[in-house]
């Protein structure tokens, strides 16, 4: 059997856990739950997965935002875990805390969809068709959930991706989560991932990681605040983020973590390709790539581009 993708892209001599290797004799041809267990790397049913998840407070499930795949098996994981009984608070990246009072309009179903959109100021600012995440809404809608925004303006990061966090107004450096840069292989990964993006706004690499590092722990501040709330008290939350938060812990889980110790599991999404995306194989992380993989059928390409949260400005790995 051919292989599903190729390695020829990694650097000789790398090594590579088993569930890499169980991945490239994945085909073309994608089921509907290619789902695999890591680090291992054994196949594993949706019901499987789902049983795993049960102890878990935070599940985070990572997407490409232009994957309308991704986006129905983020639906498919809240409709079961509603089913099972369990309080469902959904966490979104592509929402900032201040919008919050809208989003809890929506969830209580005082909203129109128009209003909503209208309010939310979509069009403007989130830069993707809504019909990608218009489901997963009228599911929060539908069950009155609460929906939680996690970013922070974009302003502050696009200061930070300029100038730098020291170069910042004391009145900005106020606003700042309380940041973590020392993590050496989260670096390395950035660096990786930056020295092929360079057309962001960030004119070196310390401003970019920064930028990368803030929209990280915001989010992770966020979560860490309403679970610690009496609102969150044995609340679960799912968190629809971009990959590039989640994998191997790197962005969003870790921060989180370290602000206290809820147990959590993350699911990565990615379409198929013939050559993978680098972060597959980033062979220095001490963690695998997260808890599960779920490999999907790569939706048709869509004509208007992504751009939630920075990702137009100091691109992340989505």
């Amino acid at each position: 059997m051919g292989l599903g993708f190729s390695l020829t892209t990694c650097t000789k001599k790398t090594f590579h856990p088993p569930w890499v290797l169980k991945v490239s004799s994945v085909g073309p041809h994608i089921g509907p739950e290619e789902i695999l267990k890591l680090p291992r790397g054994d196949s594993v049913p949706f019901s499987r997965l789902i049983e795993e998840l049960a102890p878990s407070r935070i599940i985070f499930v990572g997407e490409t935002h232009d994957q309308i795949e991704h986006h129905r098996i983020q639906e498919k994981v809240l409709l079961e875990l509603l089913r099972r009984g369990r309080e469902v608070v959904v966490a979104l990246e592509m929402f900032q805390r201040s919008q919050q009072p809208i989003l809890d309009l929506w969830s209580q179903g005082t909203l129109t969809e128009g209003e909503f959109l209208e309010k939310i100021e979509w069009e403007t600012t989130r830069g993707i068709d809504y019909s990608f995440y218009k489901r997963i809404l009228d599911t929060i809608k539908e069950h009155r959930l609460k929906v939680l925004g996690l970013n922070i303006p974009k302003e502050l990061t696009r200061k930070v991706a300029q100038t730098g966090i020291e170069n910042l107004p004391l009145e900005d450096q106020r606003r700042l989560p309380e940041m973590d840069l020392t993590d050496r292989h989260h670096r390395r990964y950035i660096r990786s991932f930056y020295e092929t993006h360079q057309e962001g706004t960030a004119k070196n690499f310390e401003h970019f990681y920064q930028a990368q590092c803030l929209w990280d722990e915001a989010m992770a501040e966020t979560l860490s605040d309403f679970l610690n709330s009496s609102e969150g008290e044995g609340k679960t939350v799912l968190v629809l983020a971009g990959n590039g938060h989640i994998v191997f812990d790197f962005g969003i889980p870790k921060r989180l973590h370290r602000r206290g110790s809820l147990p959590y599991q993350t699911i990565i999404l990615k379409e198929w390709k013939k050559e993978w995306d680098e972060d597959l194989f980033f062979s220095r992380a001490p963690q695998p790539l997260a808890d599960f993989l779920w490999i999907t059928q790569p939706s048709s390409p869509h004509p208007k581009r992504p751009r939630i949260g920075i990702v137009h400005l100091t691109p992340t790995p989505a």
